[in-house]
């Protein structure tokens, strides 16, 4: 297997294991601690978009964690797929991502420096992680590439 899709076999399974764990995550604490949501509020990028948060989301937290959930586990079955759904998966998971940059991953940090590395920077650097599912080759299914992975690694596929 080639660099490339060794790369990409393996973000696919990073990140359709984050989302999927991410998905059911976000239907257990948004049912038990709703509240918790708020400090994406504290962390939002833009003050207006704080408001926004405040206002409009945090009302209704209980059906935007359940659509999230929804979203993010779409996304990780949809990594674990093959062609179109693997992209239409990627594309999704970097407007989130692009989205989670405003407002922060939920970290509330003091230090300016220490927000911007943990909340801009951190979603940014994922986001460029999944680019490359974009590009190239339609991605095979994920168990053959799997399987290629570890037989062409295997001592009877060197013999």
């Amino acid at each position: 297997m080639a660099g490339r899709d060794l790369y990409r076999t393996v973000i696919r399974t990073v990140f359709a294991v984050l989302f999927i764990v991410g998905g059911f995550t976000h239907i257990v604490l948004g049912r038990l601690v709703p509240e918790a949501y708020a400090v994406f509020g504290e962390n939002a990028l833009f003050p207006a978009l704080a408001e926004f948060w405040d206002t409009t989301v945090m009302p209704q937290i209980g059906w935007v964690t359940l659509a999230q959930a929804a979203i993010e586990l779409a996304c990780g079955i949809g990594l674990l797929r093959h062609g179109l759904r693997v992209r239409l998966a990627a594309a999704v998971i970097i407007v989130m991502l692009a989205a989670q940059s405003l407002i922060g991953l939920g970290v509330t940090e003091a230090d300016p420096l220490t927000d911007v590395l943990v909340n801009r920077v951190t979603p940014l650097v994922l986001l460029v992680l999944v680019i490359p599912l974009l590009t190239g080759p339609s991605p095979a299914p994920f168990g053959e590439k799997w399987r290629r992975l570890l037989t062409s690694r295997s001592p009877r596929a060197a013999a």
